[in-house]
């Protein structure tokens, strides 16, 4: 939930405290943020296909827009080069970049495939949630009406406004980039706010759960202060 990529530190730390090495942990969410790029990239072309290259461009130029707005309100933020510098510290070696990970998978090939096909079945877990929350709120008085379409980009849309997260877990972010795009099929707005305060609220009433249940089944051995030496601006020749 911590913005600025402090998350990412966070998640390190956090599986350190579970037996990972901090270089494994560092790792793990480097492999997980690269399959959230293959998620959108993979359902954007399905959308794609979909909806036609005009409305396509249509519907991501807002959250496109909100996305390269956060990166350079970002750059200049200590907390985030801090980060970066010291996760790249930390990574030792570690496959760090897409194609350092694409080398690792390449001598797992099955690996890679079921951690794609995973990937595809929890973005439409998701997406398929997100359809049932629309319609289920749709009556004679109240029309929240989406097609499949419509709802994907729209999770498309959200998940590329909060690929750099200005606020904790991006919310806000997801909002705007998810409403955005049902907006630029012509929805009414009303409706398409409707929507996507709907689909958050679900998915953070749901979220909050589960995390409740993880801190209390689970007890989580990681610290902010551990979270913020991780994040301190690493010293030339200072090793992880």
């Amino acid at each position: 939930m911590l913005p600025y990529d402090v998350g990412d530190a966070a998640s390190a730390s956090a599986l350190e405290t579970r037996g990972a090495t901090l270089a494994e942990g560092t790792r793990v969410v480097s492999v997980q943020r690269h399959f959230l790029y293959f998620e959108i990239a993979f359902f954007a072309l399905v959308g794609l296909y979909y909806v036609g290259l005009t409305s396509w461009i249509v519907q991501l130029f807002a959250p496109v827009a909100i996305l390269v707005v956060a990166w350079f309100l970002v750059q200049p933020s200590t907390a985030t080069q801090a980060v970066r510098r010291r996760l790249a510290a930390v990574r030792s070696g570690a496959p760090g970049t897409a194609v350092d990970t694409l080398r690792t998978f390449a001598r797992r090939p099955a690996t890679l495939v079921e951690l794609m096909l995973l990937s595809i079945a929890a973005f439409l877990v998701v997406d398929t949630a997100a359809y049932f929350i629309a319609q289920a709120f749709t009556g004679e008085i109240v029309l929240l009406n989406a097609t499949g379409p419509q709802i994907l980009m729209a999770l498309v849309a959200g998940y590329i406004a909060r690929l750099v997260p200005l606020t904790p877990g991006g919310i806000g972010q997801f909002e705007l980039g998810f409403t955005a795009a049902l907006y630029a099929t012509g929805m009414d707005p009303a409706v398409a706010v409707s929507i996507a305060l709907l689909v958050s609220l679900v998915r953070y009433l749901a979220g909050g759960l589960v995390f409740l249940f993880t801190v209390l089944a689970y007890r989580l051995e990681t610290s902010l202060a551990r979270t913020l030496e991780l994040v301190r601006v690493a010293r030339p020749g200072e090793t992880a």
